[in-house]
């Protein structure tokens, strides 16, 4: 609240002082008032409209929308490109630069080569592709390093930091490498390098994981996703990459911390069942927060932990929301962040998930599945509303997944009631996790390595 209210000094002070504009609407969006940061970066772009960063925290913060289509949303992501083409120049160079190289060489851009949701997902391709087919070159935006870092780079064949350098310099840095192909693995999150894949760096450029959306940019050829998050016919036109769909899931998940397995909760006679939310404040949209009132109305004597939610305004906010829907602040516990061991039991101490909508959990998802905790995806009509359906579909649990408002609600009031059908969750989950394909690392990895070698045949069939 301090911070908000000395940004808002700064700016009386200076209008068009763009650090605070940025600050600001960073500050407001991560409290979960997405639609009220809008305005702060488009002032920001009002200042400069070339400004890459505003343009970035703009674009990501309309995935939270849930007062946006995905059609309105993916006209801003094609602004973006049409503010940002790619050149005649750099598309020549591209194609200039094919040339047979004995292992694929792929790289990959990032500025979360660290403990992050990205690094975590990057470690198993790393670590179990062919060694003889495919070269691995990692290119890092951030000066920081930790023990995720050394692991990254230790999995790698070569390890750049581009970090303290220009996009010219280091288009020029990634050309010299002569890769075959560059992933990008920020799109428009932070410390993103999207508009290297301007300049030319490789004859074929990707985009995975770390930003589940198109760039916008037409420099930008393929989007790697899956059939479940991005169905044939439904998200192509929201696209200006052409998406290259893996056989079972988008991700491969090994838990950052192997969390010991929890046993199902000891609720005392009258305790209500506890729904609960570990995913980032942002992500909790006001009809998000509207469908939940609906299930803990629907289950009675239920309550709801939330956690990072910052304190102040922030928190009063949320309870505010959920007693405009007659739901009382007993009722709902927010709470800071905490450290990774606290946040695995905080999530093995409650009995049902509740995922976020229109923005999924991603990372939060697997956690959660992992400590054997129930979730429901309601899945949607864009990739980022689709996360939840597509990681329990390769689950083999379609009896998780939503498909309007109403299922959701039933099918967590069920799981709410269903006391063995909780116990028999919390006794499998984590074994058929295990014995699916969202773990199993090598069967993923080749999957990868395939697409890989679709993208090259694709882009040289041009």
């Amino acid at each position: 609240d301090e911070a908000e209210q000395m940004f808002r000094a700064c700016l009386e002070a200076d209008p068009s002082f763009l650090p605070a504009c940025m600050a600001l609407g960073d500050l407001i969006r991560n409290s979960g008032r997405a639609r009220e940061a809008e305005a702060w970066y488009r002032r920001a772009l009002a200042v400069d409209p070339r400004a890459q960063d505003a343009w970035n925290a703009l674009l990501l913060s309309l995935n939270n929308r849930d007062d946006l289509s995905a059609e309105e949303v993916a006209a801003e992501h094609f602004r973006f490109g049409a503010a940002f083409p790619e050149d005649a120049s750099s598309r020549a160079a591209r194609r200039a630069q094919a040339t047979a190289h004995s292992r694929i060489r792929v790289g990959f851009v990032s500025g979360d080569f660290i403990q992050h949701p990205v690094a975590l997902f990057l470690r198993p391709v790393l670590e179990h592709r062919d060694r003889t087919q495919i070269e691995a070159y990692c290119y890092s935006n951030n000066a920081t390093e930790d023990w995720m870092t050394q692991e990254i780079r230790s999995r790698a064949d070569h390890w750049r930091n581009i970090s303290g350098i220009d996009d010219e310099t280091a288009a020029k840095l990634i050309r010299a490498d002569q890769l075959d192909i560059l992933i990008d693995l920020t799109g428009h999150a932070g410390r993103s390098r999207i508009l290297l894949f301007n300049r030319g760096c490789a004859p074929v450029q990707a985009t995975w994981m770390g930003y589940l959306n198109t760039t916008g940019l037409q420099a930008t050829d393929f989007r790697i996703s899956d059939a479940v998050a991005d169905p044939v016919g439904l998200t192509e036109h929201l696209h200006s990459e052409k998406l290259l769909r893996l056989p079972d899931s988008q991700w491969c998940y090994a838990p950052v911390l192997d969390f010991p397995r929890v046993p199902m909760p000891a609720r005392t006679a009258g305790d209500g069942v506890v729904f609960g939310s570990f995913n980032h404040p942002s992500k909790i949209s006001p009809r998000c927060v509207a469908l939940w009132t609906r299930v803990l109305h629907a289950v009675p004597g239920s309550r709801l932990r939330i956690c990072n939610v910052p304190q102040g305004h922030a928190t009063d906010a949320f309870h505010r929301q959920f007693e405009q829907h007659g739901i009382e602040r007993s009722r709902i516990a927010i709470t800071l962040g905490m450290n990774i061991d606290a946040y695995f039991a905080a999530i093995g101490d409650i009995d049902v998930a509740l995922d976020t909508f229109p923005y999924n959990g991603g990372t939060t998802t697997f956690d959660t599945l992992w400590m054997e905790v129930p979730l429901v995806a309601l899945a949607g009509d864009r990739p980022v509303s689709r996360s939840g359906a597509s990681i329990l579909s390769t689950l083999r649990m379609p009896e998780l997944i939503a498909a309007s408002e109403d299922d959701y609600v039933a099918i967590n009031a069920r799981l709410a009631s269903d006391v063995e059908w909780r116990r028999t969750l919390r006794a499998t989950l984590r074994a058929r996790m295990r014995a699916s394909p969202l773990m199993d690392a090598p069967r993923f990895v080749r999957h990868f390595e395939d697409g890989l070698r679709q993208m090259l045949d694709a882009s040289r069939s041009v």
